[in-house]
């Protein structure tokens, strides 16, 4: 699964936020469902948290229906690319 946006640069907040819009919820709603803190989904769509827990990314890929290591690498990807801007 490639996530690209016409409008910009893939950051872990277009990665993570496509795949929750595209469900059509909310942070606080996808969390929730994800089993996750709404605080923590925040902070991961902010590229806040660098170092995700392993339960985390399995709760989010479940939920989000991919594979976790897909959406591990995208995280640590665009984290970086997030760093490196700085």
């Amino acid at each position: 699964m490639t996530v690209k946006r016409a409008d910009g640069p893939r950051t872990i907040v277009t990665v993570l936020e496509d795949l929750r819009i595209a469900r059509g919820l909310g942070t606080t709603a996808a969390a929730a469902a994800a089993g996750i803190n709404a605080h923590t989904l925040t902070d991961m769509e902010r590229g806040r948290i660098q170092s995700p827990h392993a339960r985390t990314i399995m709760k989010l890929a479940a939920f989000y229906e991919v594979e976790p290591g897909w959406l591990l690498q995208e995280y640590r990807q665009a984290v970086n690319e997030l760093r490196a801007a700085a």
